[in-house]
């Protein structure tokens, strides 16, 4: 059997319909967009997820500059009622000294026997429980020195630099967690004051251990400390300690001990 012949006329339509299904440009615009769209999928998001990307960068934007804000302020408000306390501190300070200043003749000689104020000591040359700094063993007195107040040859009665770390710590906290006295403070609360925390008994021990120090020298100072300190349950001075721990005289402890 002989073949159909095709028409001529159908052919070219089909041929025009086949070129207008796949235009160039159309695949150029296609194949464009499928490149972009592999492009945005290889980077791991879609232009969504860049809207929302760079509103979450607007919205943590914004959020660092509220936080920087607010830590500013507060840092400003705490230097504000840091400056308010201290003016305060000196404002009573000076009012105690010029008003109601406590004189360091109220209270019993240093170098006299009397019963202290807080422990209720014996504080006297011919107790039994007695001893001279002379007595000590070098090594307990450097001991007792470093870990209570490693400038006290050098100060006045008030070690400066530690009463303002105290202070500011105090006030960071809120209350009385830092104490910062030095021998000189600490013997005057121990003998002549209370241990009260409040600031008017603490400024009564800065203007009378500042008295102390100019009266008296810093070896007798450190003997009447050494002779009141507390050493552990109702273990007071040196001596008692030394013979409550060791057995011995506080001048023959050594390093150790």
């Amino acid at each position: 059997m002989s073949k159909n012949p095709i028409n001529p006329k159908f052919e070219k339509n089909r041929t025009e319909k086949k070129f207008k299904l796949f235009k160039p440009e159309d695949n150029a615009v296609e194949s464009n967009s499928s490149q972009k769209n592999s492009t945005d999928a290889s980077n791991g998001f879609d232009l969504n997820d860049r809207d929302d990307n760079n509103e979450q960068n607007d919205d943590s934007s914004e959020g660092s500059k509220i936080r920087r804000k607010k830590k500013k302020s507060n840092s400003i408000f705490n230097l504000r009622n840091l400056f308010l306390v201290l003016g305060t501190l000196l404002f009573i300070y000076f009012s105690i000294r010029i008003l109601v200043r406590p004189s360091l003749s109220q209270y019993p000689k240093l170098d006299s026997c009397f019963i202290t104020s807080v422990f209720k000591i014996n504080l006297c040359p011919s107790s039994s429980q007695y001893v001279r700094v002379n007595q000590v063993s070098k090594t307990l007195i450097h001991s007792i020195l470093i870990s209570e107040d490693d400038s006290f040859y050098m100060h006045q009665g008030i070690d400066w630099n530690e009463f303002q770390k105290s202070f500011v710590q105090n006030l960071k906290l809120g209350r009385f967690a830092r104490g910062g006295s030095t021998i000189t403070q600490q013997l005057v609360k121990n003998i002549y004051l209370s241990q009260d925390k409040s600031i008017l008994r603490k400024l009564k021990e800065i203007l009378i251990a500042q008295q102390m120090e100019e009266k008296y020298s810093k070896s007798i100072i450190l003997e009447k400390y050494l002779n009141v300190i507390e050493l552990g349950y109702q273990v007071y001075g040196v001596k008692s300690a030394s013979w409550f721990y060791f057995n011995k005289s506080p001048s023959q402890l050594n390093i150790l001990e």
